[in-house]
């Protein structure tokens, strides 16, 4: 898409002791109201993790513009899985479930998968809604991909 704007995707490189943090960001359509939704997502994500120390933030992996009924069509997604399979991701933050996938056949088969790399340490979060493990205070995080293990 020519009116794509910056995705920041930063070292890959693990730190001891800290889980490499991505965001997955993507609007339906390029209208001008869509693509600030989708610049807000990506705003949100690098003040929420950039400043962190206890993650390394892998950046920002997006589809501005991009339907979500079909993941092979979605080249931020794809190289988002890609790094995924590669190890190099514990966590991806969406804005909310169907901002990852409309299709759930992709949605269901992508969960999946990322559930078994690295016997089941990836977790999705969708940032709207109050997790289980978060504390009361925090509400930011459901584990789509259960953890495996402690």
């Amino acid at each position: 898409m020519s009116n794509q704007l910056p995705i920041v995707i930063g070292s890959h490189a693990a730190e001891s002791g800290k889980k490499r943090v991505a965001a997955y960001c993507r609007v339906s359509s390029p209208s001008a109201e869509q693509l600030k939704s989708y610049q807000a997502q990506v705003d949100n994500y690098r003040k929420k993790f950039e400043k962190d120390d206890s993650v390394v933030f892998v950046g920002v992996y997006g589809d501005p513009g991009a339907s979500g009924t079909r993941a092979a069509n979605r080249e931020g997604f794809m190289r988002m899985i890609d790094d995924c399979r590669r190890g190099e991701i514990d966590a991806i933050w969406t804005k909310s479930v169907s901002r990852f996938g409309m299709n759930t056949v992709d949605t269901l088969v992508y969960t999946r998968e990322l559930r078994n790399l690295g016997s089941g340490r990836l977790k999705i979060c969708a940032s709207l809604v109050r997790s289980l493990e978060s504390p009361p205070h925090t509400g930011e995080c459901l584990s789509l991909v259960n953890r495996s293990g402690p």
